[in-house]
Parts: structure tokens; C-alpha cells; sequence
């Protein structure tokens, strides 16, 4: 996962995981994770620091899921649940999704002396919350969906406290 620039600190720990999923056309072939550079692809205006590969960013992911389907651009990476609904709300039949990769999901806080002091208070007690099993009681009924989904837990266990995503 890249940085975002400098002036917003990511939390390291994850609170939850995300499905990322890369949405193409249905007429097209698979896009080839490996060549991404030579695809006009568009994510979430907000999410481009974290790619590394050149893609454009969105204001308007409906109106990106039109021009998909449209076949104005070649895919869209972003959030599976939230795609999928805009697909099944527009009636549209023609765009196909592939795993893209499951992030851990992060807040975003301003890199300052203070943003770095909330990132350490909130991951001390998102490790207690999962040593406690509390988060794990919270979430359980999505937990099982995304499990079910997409074949990884929702929630970090201890160890996706100690590294980055």
C-alpha cells in the first residue's frame, strides 16, 4: 500500500477489511493485474495516493459505473458492496467484477504530533477490543457475510496490528 502525501498520517491498524474489487466491461476479457498501466482505470478521487499505478480519480462513482458500463473507460477499482449496489440500483447487466485485493480499512488523520497520538490511542483499543472478543461480537453478523463473500475475515486479528497493509 503507498503513503498518501504527507500531510494526512494513516492509522496503521485496521478497524475492519474492505473487498476491493476491479469492475470491466462484460464484453471485455479480464483485465491483467500485472498491466494495469495500460488501462484507463478510475478509483475514488480520495483513494489514488494508494495505488501504485496511474489511475484517475472520481467525484461521482455512479457516474463512473455508467461510463463503464459504457465502455468510456477500461475499469473502476473501489469497494465491492458499495459497487455492486450502484450496479444492481442502475439495472445495468454488462459490467463483470474481479478480486482486486482486501485492505484493511484505515482512518485518516492529519499528520501532526496530535493525529499520530490518536493513531496510537486507537490502536491500543482496537487491540483490546480484539482481545476482548468485543469487536468480534459487534461485527459478527457481517463478519459471516464477508467471509462467506469473499473468503477472508472482516475483521484484523492481533497479528495485522503489527504490520501495514
Amino acid at each position: 500500500m503507498r503513503r498518501p502525501p504527507t500531510r494526512l498520517l494513516v492509522i496503521f491498524c485496521s478497524l475492519t477489511k474492505s473487498h476491493f474489487a476491479l469492475y470491466r466491461h462484460r464484453d471485455r476479457p479480464p483485465l491483467d493485474l500485472t498491466r494495469l498501466d495500460d488501462y484507463r482505470i478510475e478509483t475514488d478521487a480520495g483513494h489514488r495516493a494508494f495505488f501504485e499505478f496511474p489511475i484517475q480519480g472520481t467525484t461521482c462513482l455512479p457516474c463512473s459505473v455508467k461510463k463503464l458500463s459504457a465502455k468510456r473507460i477500461d475499469g473502476l477499482v473501489f469497494a465491492s458492496r458499495e459497487i455492486d449496489l450502484m450496479i444492481r440500483e442502475a439495472g445495468l447487466t454488462n459490467i463483470a467484477r474481479q478480486n482486486f485485493r482486501i485492505f484493511g480499512s484505515k482512518f485518516i488523520l492529519p499528520n501532526t504530533a496530535e493525529g499520530a497520538q490518536t493513531d496510537a490511542m486507537l490502536c491500543e483499543v482496537i487491540g483490546r477490543m480484539i482481545r476482548k472478543g468485543s469487536l468480534e461480537r459487534v461485527a459478527r453478523p457481517y463478519s459471516t457475510y464477508f467471509l462467506r463473500e469473499y473468503g477472508d475475515p472482516y475483521l484484523p486479528d492481533l497479528e495485522d496490528l503489527s504490520r501495514l497493509d
